[in-house]
This record gives C-alpha cells, structure tokens and sequence, in this order.
C-alpha cells in the first residue's frame, strides 16, 4: 500500500476508511485518483509544516 502506518494524515482521518477508498481505486472499482492525489499532498503538508 502507498499509505504506511505511520502516515499523519491518520491524525485526521480514519485509517480503515482511508484504505477501503484507496483499495476500490486499485481494485478498479471507482476511480479515486483526485482522492488519492490530494491525501498525497496533504500528507506532504503536514510533515512539512506539522513537524
């Protein structure tokens, strides 16, 4: 998975729903990029700023 456990966007979000949305984007269920892009770049936000 690209989220490891250790991700701070945890703080703030849940963890599990976080997974499902990301596992129905690589299952090819719904297509979740935009989703996936933004936790991507808050994740970056908040080790930049947050740390």
């Amino acid at each position: 998975h690209m989220l490891f456990n250790r991700a701070r966007i945890y703080e703030y979000m849940d963890k599990a729903s976080v997974q499902n949305l990301i596992n129905e984007h690589l299952e090819g269920k719904q297509n979740r990029r935009l989703f996936i892009w933004s936790l991507l770049n808050f994740e970056w936000w908040l080790r930049k700023y947050l740390t």
